[in-house]
């Protein structure tokens, strides 16, 4: 009934039309300029627009870096710590996909549980040692912290809108 040439033509138009109806997503991992992950389901547009950002921000990250840095030094309070610049790198993301909406959302709730365990190994191995490493170790996170605002308000000076703090 139908050639060769017509079956083809058949089958492709039922299977863009069968696309078509099947929302396809992207599971999307950001790594923020405190290097803390985040993840969540995308679209292609959405993903794509997310890209175009970051892209802007690692054409200034090193300009913004270098400024916070020499900021750093010439402060009276920070001038004495160290920068932490180890601990601040420009935003990435991963992109996975295309999945259908529901294996997106399997992948993402799965991240999701192993970032909570994660965390709390990370709680239990840092209740131990002496409260000097403890005091220590608390005033590297706020010094890493007050970097990353730094970082943060030179970036969006920079590029003129505001620079997500976590993950999105």
């Amino acid at each position: 009934m139908f050639s060769k040439i017509g079956r083809c033509a058949l089958a492709l138009s039922l299977g863009l039309a069968a696309g078509a109806r099947a929302e396809s997503v992207y599971f999307v991992r950001i790594t923020d300029m405190a290097k803390t992950d985040a993840c969540e389901v995308m679209t292609r547009e959405a993903a794509s627009a997310l890209q175009k950002e970051i892209a802007a921000e690692s054409r200034v990250f090193q300009t913004a870096l270098a400024a916070v840095k020499k900021a750093w030094s010439e402060d009276e309070l920070t001038r004495k710590t160290t920068f932490p610049a180890s601990r601040l790198a420009v935003r990435k993301m991963q992109q996975l996909g295309p999945f259908s909406r529901e294996q997106a959302e399997k992948k993402k709730e799965k991240a999701d549980e192993r970032e909570g365990a994660a965390l709390v190994d990370a709680r239990k191995k840092g209740k131990g040692g002496s409260k000097e490493a403890q005091a220590k170790e608390a005033k590297r996170d706020r010094d890493a912290a007050d970097a990353h605002e730094m970082l943060r308000e030179k970036m969006k000076e920079l590029l003129g809108r505001e620079v997500p703090k976590n993950g999105f």
